[in-house]
This record gives structure tokens, C-alpha cells and sequence, in this order.
């Protein structure tokens, strides 16, 4: 019979021993757990602070950019003014080039008088 309670006894022991190294075992194993989520929340922390910095460049960004319907409206005005420039510079050139025309034509006259009354 005392061979069956030290039987039992070293068995109980043993049950403990196994029981509270198995608690330990958990117990780290909660730490380490709870170290990996806190890593992994600072780490998510920062991402989520870059993604705000970006998100407020963007934003920042965006104000000095110009709307299509605007650029359209500017786009428009100044091709129009290319335009009507483009029309003047003809016109001036095509004036020019008939006064041109004429001076030639009266130079040739008064030559041609000159040369008659020598004559």
C-alpha cells in the first residue's frame, strides 16, 4: 500500500510539475503574443501616420492645381486672342507689302518721268 501512495504521490507530482510547466509555457506565450500585437499596432501606427501625411500633400496639392473647366476657359481666351493677332500680323503684312507695291510703283513712274524729260 505504501508503494501505491508513493506510486500515486510521484504521479501527482508529476501531473503538477507537467501542469505548471505547461502554464508557464502559455504564460510566455501570452507575453510573446502580446508583444507582436504592440509591434504590430505601432508598426500599423506609423503606416496609418505616413498614409495621413500623404493624404494632407495630396490635399495641399490638389489647391494649386487648376480645374479642367477653368484651364478650358483660360485655353480658350488665349487661343482666341493667338488668333485674332495672327489675323492683325496678315493684315499688317499685306498692307506692307501693298504699300510696298505702290512706292515701287510711283519710284518707277518718277524714274521713267526722269528719264523722258532729260530726253
Amino acid at each position: 500500500m505504501n508503494e501505491e501512495c508513493n506510486s500515486v504521490e510521484h504521479l501527482k507530482d508529476t501531473i503538477e510539475r507537467s501542469l505548471k510547466h505547461e502554464r508557464e509555457l502559455r504564460e510566455l506565450q501570452f507575453k510573446e503574443n502580446a508583444l507582436a500585437v504592440k509591434a504590430a499596432y505601432d508598426s500599423m501606427g506609423l503606416r496609418l501616420d505616413e498614409m495621413n501625411a500623404l493624404r494632407a500633400q495630396i490635399t495641399e496639392e490638389r489647391g494649386t492645381y487648376m480645374t479642367r473647366e477653368l484651364f478650358d476657359k483660360v485655353n480658350d481666351a488665349v487661343e482666341a486672342r493667338v488668333r485674332y493677332l495672327e489675323a492683325f500680323k496678315s493684315n499688317i503684312q499685306g498692307q506692307m507689302l501693298a504699300g510696298g507695291a505702290v512706292i515701287l510703283l510711283i519710284q518707277a513712274a518718277v524714274a521713267v518721268a526722269l528719264f523722258f524729260r532729260k530726253s
